[in-house]
């Protein structure tokens, strides 16, 4: 059987914060929604039983900066080479947790919407829907689902409609990695034929299967995990950049740069410079004096299954 995480947080007491973690058997729409964990092994936390999630939650609840949103907040830590972890409390539980990569990659995008999403049916909770700008008058936009962590936040200082810069990272669940550039295809088409496919809540999975030119390729190392990571930066369709970040599990072939990269990607996304736009000033220091510190009690029926992350 496979499931996907839930998690549903439990206030007990005033001054704690006890969350539990609720196995959720995979719904049809949900069948190609992969791994949770896996997202996290792309940026060097592996994550292989609900014990070693617990302490993580932990480590970045008391470590992260308070990023507030009305009725609540998230805990955002950055403990450096881009990685971030995103730990959602609300009414003094902790109801969810995103990880993200903050690069270097670049995208003009035309913001239409937003779209809250259940963390149970995806990996953030919410998204926001648009289309990628061409740097060339002549060229075409094309739409994009991309998946928002610290989404309320984001949401209570950025208006749509507007134009905004957008930094992307596509978090490899599958990368073959080719010399050949001349393989360089279309992310459009790729990201048309991804938009069939919804979560329960009847919103396009931020999911992708693409093949791009690779800019940029580093090794990182995570500073908590000592755990290394490739990241990239790639060619998007009307000169734009994007991120790719992957585990050595989910890469094979030869990676060089001016190659080409093939794969099954889920997309998260940061706006830049909206007209409001989310700052977490230094993306370091404590989640504030009057943050409640988790008790961790209890993580019930946590994965069964593929429970393996990186």
């Amino acid at each position: 059987s496979r499931y996907n995480r839930g998690v549903s947080g439990i206030s007990t007491s005033p001054g704690n914060t006890v969350f539990a973690v609720q196995a959720e058997r995979r719904r049809s729409s949900m069948q190609r929604h992969l791994n949770y964990f896996s997202h996290f092994g792309a940026i060097g936390f592996p994550i292989n039983s609900q014990i070693e999630f617990e302490r993580l939650l932990k480590l970045a609840f008391e470590s992260g900066q308070a990023v507030p949103f009305p009725g609540g907040k998230y805990v955002c830590w950055s403990p450096g080479e881009g990685v971030e972890l995103w730990v959602k409390v609300r009414d003094r539980s902790v109801v969810g947790c995103a990880p993200y990569y903050r690069g270097e990659g670049r995208l003009t995008v035309a913001l239409e919407a937003f779209h809250a999403r259940s963390y149970e049916a995806s990996v953030t909770d919410g998204a926001l829907s648009g289309a990628v700008l061409p740097a060339e008058a002549a060229g075409a936009a094309f739409p994009i689902i991309v998946d928002l962590p610290g989404f309320e936040a984001t949401v209570s200082r950025v208006v749509p409609p507007q134009t905004v810069t957008l930094q992307a990272t596509a978090f490899a669940l599958e990368m073959n990695c080719v010399a050949d550039a001349a393989a360089l295809a279309d992310w459009r088409d790729a990201q048309q034929d991804r938009g069939t496919a919804a979560t329960d809540d009847g919103i396009a999975l931020a999911e992708a299967s693409l093949t791009a030119r690779v800019l940029r390729a580093s090794l990182r190392t995570n500073p908590i995990t000592q755990q290394n990571f490739l990241a990239l930066v790639v060619q998007a369709p009307g000169g734009g950049t994007l991120d790719i970040v992957a585990s050595h599990r989910a890469a094979s072939g030869e990676l060089i740069v001016g190659g080409t990269v093939q794969g099954d990607f889920w997309i998260s996304g940061s706006i830049l410079d909206a007209t409001s736009s989310l700052d977490v000033p230094g993306r370091s220091g404590e989640a504030g004096k009057d943050a409640p510190i988790p008790v961790l009690s209890r993580l019930t029926n946590w994965v069964r299954g593929n429970t393996s992350g990186g």
